[in-house]
């Protein structure tokens, strides 16, 4: 399917230092790519589907700090 030139942002997100954690040895280091189209309106993958639907949970982040990492952004 093509679909032609899209106008992509791409931000990397991952930790300066290995994280501490009972699987972190076991996983390794872990990062997360965020991609927002610029240029058109993607469909809701999950509109109308509950939390816990199979495929929809399969990946669970622990944050730590979040008030912290709230008024961080809120600056």
């Amino acid at each position: 399917m093509d679909l032609g030139r899209q106008f992509l942002q791409k931000m990397v997100l991952r930790p300066e230092n290995r994280m501490p954690g009972g699987f972190s040895a076991l996983f390794g280091p872990s990062e997360i790519e965020l991609v927002h189209s610029l240029d058109r309106v993607p469909n809701k993958t999950f509109e109308n589907r509950l939390w816990g639907d199979p495929g929809y949970i399969h990946l669970c982040f622990d944050v730590r700090g979040m008030s912290a990492l709230r008024s961080l952004c809120r600056e």
